[in-house]
């Protein structure tokens, strides 16, 4: 199912992507449409019906400047401990970051989830070789709970996730034991196909859950009565003929 969001910066990133397939129109309102046709002529390919395929297995290095300046701005303003890799080190910690940071923006920690088999299964499962595959399943199978029980914490509070999987944030490894695992249909993908979709989906499902996370527990602070409280902005302002006003605006003094 699809969803609707006004708010550009969590669009940012898409408009910034697909700056030769979208166009802004109208003032009040602006609107936002998929172009039909390429300025040359030639049709394009729309953005929404996926992602295009890398040529080589790794992160997209375009994405770079914007992983950066989240790397920066979380470190600054809401983790205690530090974030140097985006997301490599959020998949080796489980999560550990952005669940920090949730709980510093929103003052209350996603419910925790009880693991499957008990905490010492995994201990106990790893004393042979197929233990050590049934703890590593277990393994997964509890990481993503945790992912899902995430999801649908930022989810009830607003978040539009709906293309977020909880699988998205495991490991490569993990992602691809889990999509051999649980494809039906007789329908197989090779283990690089799994790889490069993998790259895609995870830097998009962390991307995301942030931006998610600073809009519906940071910026739905930011209200017309809190910029009016705030030093530095005064209110602008036209009467009619009555003395009310017809419209209003806050801008910084200068």
């Amino acid at each position: 199912y699809g969803v609707t969001d006004n708010c550009l910066l969590t669009n940012y990133h898409y408009l910034q992507s697909n700056a030769d397939f979208c166009v802004i129109e109208g003032d009040n309102p602006t609107l936002i449409r998929e172009k039909d046709d390429r300025p040359d002529g030639d049709p394009g390919v729309n953005p929404s019906s996926g992602s295009a395929s890398h040529a080589s297995v790794g992160y997209n290095s375009s994405d770079a400047p914007v992983h950066e300046f989240l790397v920066r701005w979380m470190n600054g303003n809401v983790l205690r401990a530090t974030l140097e890799n985006f997301p490599n080190d959020l998949i080796a910690a489980g999560g550990r970051h952005l669940l920090e940071m949730i709980e510093f923006l929103a003052g209350r920690s996603v419910p925790a989830v009880k693991p499957q088999g008990g905490q010492a299964a995994p201990a106990k499962a790893g004393k042979t070789a197929q233990g050590a595959k049934r703890s590593a399943d277990l393994q997964r199978s509890n990481q993503i709970l945790i992912y899902d029980q995430l999801l649908n914490f930022l989810k009830q509070h607003g978040a539009l996730l709906s293309s977020v999987r909880p699988e998205h944030f495991l490991s490569c490894d993990q992602f691809v034991k889990h999509m051999q695992q649980t494809t039906s249909g007789g329908v197989s993908a090779t283990r690089r196909q799994l790889e490069k979709l993998f790259y895609v989906k995870s830097a998009d499902a962390w991307t995301n859950a942030i931006w998610q996370t600073i809009k519906i527990f940071l910026l739905n602070r930011v209200t017309p009565k809190a910029l009016k409280m705030t030093p530095g902005m005064r209110d602008e302002h036209e009467d009619d003929e009555d003395g009310q006003a017809t419209s209003k605006k806050l801008s910084p003094e200068l």
